[in-house]
């Protein structure tokens, strides 16, 4: 997402993630991110270059590049049934 993030696009891109992770790794790599937190009912249209917004999903436990967390699973199955119910409407 942060490597899309960085052109310009004609929707808007949600990325369901923790933000700090993101810009952590924004940083990591060099890159600049303007993270805006997803509100529901905000315009669906253009997605500046650099900028995200976020429906933030905090982990559990904290990230270690190359290193599995198994604390951290949880935090995938939220991402993933969070992002079925808001494409769903479930």
């Amino acid at each position: 997402m942060i490597q899309l993030a960085q052109q310009n696009w004609p929707v808007r891109l949600v990325a369901c993630a923790d933000p700090d992770l993101l810009i952590s790794r924004t940083d990591q790599f060099g890159l600049e991110l303007e993270l805006t937190i997803y509100s529901p009912g905000t315009s669906n249209n253009n997605q500046a270059a650099n900028k995200l917004t976020v429906l933030p999903i905090k982990l559990p436990a904290p990230v270690k590049e190359g290193q599995l967390n198994k604390r951290n699973s949880t935090y995938l199955i939220e991402t993933l049934s969070r992002r079925l119910r808001w494409l769903y409407g479930w």
